[in-house]
């Protein structure tokens, strides 16, 4: 078996997301495309910018009412 460090699979109407040894999170799709959005401007600052000149911040994915 692989040594996976990130999971991801549909369940039902959410997107489940498993990282390292962490619990299974489930994402509605707004909350899904943030975080990509999010992953994306930090992967671009990671290979562009040097960590002192860094322009990323932190970028929060807030909990939908259920």
């Amino acid at each position: 078996m692989a040594n996976n460090i990130a999971s991801v699979h549909r369940f039902r109407n959410k997107i489940a997301v498993y990282l390292g040894a962490g619990e299974t999170v489930y994402l509605s799709v707004s909350q899904t495309r943030k975080l990509i959005e999010g992953l994306t401007r930090c992967a671009d600052s990671v290979e562009s910018e040097s960590f002192c000149d860094s322009s990323f911040g932190i970028l929060e994915v807030e909990a939908e009412n259920v």
